[in-house]
């Protein structure tokens, strides 16, 4: 029996053994340690659920803005029609004055004329003189209309001739003072006489006494101011006229936003559109006579400030003007792209785009408005424009007006007079209506406006009539419905005015997924691109938190001894630095500098990777100082591996895998304390934009209530990514280590 078993046992050493080969599936596999960790990891299903949490965040912040519509920090608006203050009016019951004098001397005028008034009339007569003392000279009212409830003067100064002191005459004028009057006025001094009027042939010489000295004037013959109740406006001739023709003038805004040459007015004539030597356009009759210069107005949108001081908010928006450079090329940029019919033009680097409508332009940078373009027709100047200001001319009109005369001549020149009401207008010797004399004052609410002959003429008829609202042409040739108000006999005039809003708040529409935020911007445009900074914020400050870490832990372990003990305490001495006092001072400095988006993101990262080393650099301290006395490195100090190479080679890399668990975890805190300081005001300012400055937004009651889209979304994406990367960081834990899991 056993001899049979020997024989088997040599039959089975003497037969060749079989080969296997590499792919049998009877081999014992053994794996690799990096695949046995990948192994145990994906084993873990909250691990695999954080990394795909974690490449949905990064596909949403890194690839999701390439296929937004909008841009980071474009700002959404909306037009509304609101009721503005337009312009306002009132019966004039003041006498005005056309001409340069100073107020007193317009007061002395009134209270001089106004001594003759009785039971509520003047009584005054043409031609009759009210003389005063000014602080500046003698001066003469001379009455042109002696109207019982609105009379006309022309106001003279007086002209100095002669002066006495102390009874010796100092000056006299020769070419005025013969030697008749001379031995008048010394006759006059050596009386002592009180009298203070002098006739010498058809000369009435005033005289003004003081103790010691004594002057003598006579009357100018040029007037140096008109004083009348009538409000005179230039009426610009057929320009007036047209600007009334609501048709002609919409037809003639759009002729010009579409380089035509020619537009009819409502009877067939026609009207050439053409530019001047200068570059100025002009509409011309077709006589040649220019009736209205063609003008651009800007109106500047409001954007946000770049250098403002404040994160985000309404104060930080300002004029689009304010941000050019030269707002002068800005215009010649956009002016030759118009000429030469393109639709964008470039200025200072940037690309803006035009958009044409009927009668407006629009300039668009980023898909934001920031310049409205829409042409204003000014009257053409004539030579009849600066009568109303014209002393002589305002004195012969007044007196025609005084006589009832329905005509006069001034420079050879025939006017002619027509009464409306209670108005007066003065027609050219063309024919063409020029001035306008009301008893009715009006001015526009803001700097800026252009009041149209048409506005004037209806605003008298409505005040006249009590009329509570008319319709009129603006300068830019649209109509326009006005509405009256009375208040203290004052009559205010308001227009639905076209508003541009920022459109807070929006709720969740098609056009913005999660609607707009506080200043108008597209939240879900907004977290993809606050995503970008906060997890490159958490990547950096983790990556400096490794750096320091692993220099001062992987010294100070190997090294021990007084390195160790000189390291230690510096360890402990930035744990004792006041984490959130140290940013908050850091976010006051850069307040005060007016630091750039960039340069505050990139000093936060430090700051953050500075404070926050300290527990990497224990953790790679403390292994080390078990690893330095293993076989393996007694191994790499007996072959003469130099210092630094023992340690980065062989001591960091078996410290690596409790760094990455380390890191992994550290992102999620990152994260966290971004978010915090974001709250708090101190993280990243705009243009930037962080997923805890998105929720620093609801920082009341009403907008956590009533706006919920702003801040909810903004804090999950914060939730989810942290929990993704403590996900995955407890997962990597267990992977490298399965004993913790235990």
């Amino acid at each position: 029996m056993n001899k049979n078993k020997a024989e088997e046992l040599d039959l089975q050493q003497e037969a060749p053994q079989e080969q296997m080969s590499l792919d049998d599936s009877r081999r014992v596999k053994v794996l690799s340690p990096g695949m046995l960790v990948f192994k145990r990891f994906i084993r873990n299903k909250l691990a695999v659920i954080g990394i795909f949490i974690l490449v949905l965040m990064f596909l949403f912040a890194f690839l999701g803005p390439a296929f937004s519509p909008y841009a980071r920090d474009q700002v959404f608006t909306y037009e509304t029609m609101e009721s503005g203050k337009y312009a306002s009016g009132k019966v004039n019951v003041d006498m005005r004055f056309y001409g340069d004098i100073p107020q007193d001397i317009r007061s002395d005028v009134v209270r001089a004329i106004g001594v003759t008034k009785v039971m509520g009339s003047y009584l005054v007569k043409q031609d009759q003189e009210f003389s005063f003392d000014s602080s500046d000279g003698r001066y003469t009212a001379r009455i042109i209309n002696p109207s019982p409830s609105e009379p006309s003067c022309a106001v003279y100064g007086m002209e100095l001739i002669a002066s006495v002191h102390r009874g010796k005459l100092n000056y006299y004028n020769p070419e005025i003072v013969d030697s008749g009057l001379l031995d008048l006025i010394r006759n006059h001094v050596e009386s002592e006489s009180e009298e203070m009027e002098l006739t010498y042939k058809d000369l009435v010489v005033t005289a003004t006494i003081t103790r010691t000295d004594t002057w003598y004037y006579i009357p100018s013959d040029v007037p140096v101011a008109i004083g009348t109740f009538n409000v005179y406006t230039s009426m610009n001739g057929r320009a007036s006229e047209l600007q009334g023709d609501v048709q002609f003038m919409q037809d003639l805004s759009v002729a010009v936003m579409d380089g035509m040459t020619e537009v009819e007015d409502s009877t067939g004539r026609l009207y050439t559109i053409t530019t001047d030597a200068n570059g100025v356009r002009k509409v011309l009759n077709d006589r040649g006579d220019e009736i209205f210069d063609i003008n651009r107005d800007y109106h500047y949108c409001l954007v946000q400030d770049p250098d403002a001081e404040s994160s985000e908010g309404e104060e930080n928006l300002i004029s689009f003007r304010s941000t050019l450079k030269d707002e002068n090329e800005f215009i010649s940029a956009m002016d030759e792209a118009l000429r030469d019919d393109e639709h964008s033009f470039s200025y200072d680097d940037k690309t803006y785009v035009l958009e044409k409508f009927e009668t407006e332009l629009r300039v668009l940078l980023d898909n934001v408005l920031v310049v409205e373009v829409a042409n204003c027709f000014a009257p053409a100047a004539t030579k009849y424009d600066d009568y109303k200001d014209d002393l002589y001319f305002l004195y012969d009109l007044e007196k025609a007006i005084a006589s009832g005369s329905p005509l006069f001549v001034y420079n050879e020149e025939r006017y002619t007079i027509s009464r409306e009401d209670s108005d007066y207008i003065i027609s050219s010797p063309e024919g063409h209506e020029m001035l306008l004399a009301s008893d009715i004052a009006y001015g526009p609410d803001e700097e800026g406006t252009v009041l149209t002959m048409d506005f004037v003429r209806k605003l008298m008829d409505a005040i006249r009539t009590q009329a509570e609202e008319y319709n009129f042409v603006n300068q830019y040739g649209d109509e326009v419905k006005a509405k009256v108000s009375v208040n203290n006999g004052n009559y205010y005039i308001t227009t639905l005015q076209s508003k541009e809003l920022i459109n807070s708040r929006e709720a969740i529409s098609s056009d913005h997924v999660l609607g707009t935020d506080l200043y108008g911007m597209d939240v879900l445009t907004r977290l993809m691109y606050g995503g970008r900074v906060s997890l490159l914020m958490g990547f950096v400050v983790v990556f400096f938190e490794i750096v320091l870490g692993v220099l001062v832990g992987g010294f100070s372990g190997y090294f021990g001894g007084v390195t160790d003990t000189i390291l230690m305490r510096v360890v402990e001495l930035f744990n004792c630095i006041p984490f959130y006092p140290m940013l908050l001072i850091l976010g006051s400095v850069l307040d005060a500098q007016r630091s750039s988006s960039e340069t505050r993101l990139i000093l936060t990262m430090v700051i953050l990777g500075i404070l926050s080393w300290t527990g990497v650099a224990r953790i790679v301290r403390g292994q080390i100082l078990s690893l330095r006395e293993q076989d393996f490195m007694i191994a790499t100090e007996s072959t003469g591996i130099r210092t630094s190479r023992r340690i980065f080679k062989h001591l960091v890399p078996n410290v690596m895998p409790l760094l990455i668990v380390e890191a992994t975890q550290s992102l999620g805190g990152i994260i966290l304390t971004e978010a915090t300081l974001g709250y708090l005001g101190l993280g990243v300012k705009y243009p930037m934009v962080s997923w805890g400055a998105i929720v620093n937004q609801a920082n009341d009651m009403h907008v956590m209530n009533t706006a919920w889209w702003i801040w909810i979304p903004a804090g999950f994406l914060i939730l989810t990514t942290v929990l993704g990367f403590n996900f995955v960081g407890d997962g990597l834990r267990d992977a490298f280590d399965p004993k913790m899991k235990r």
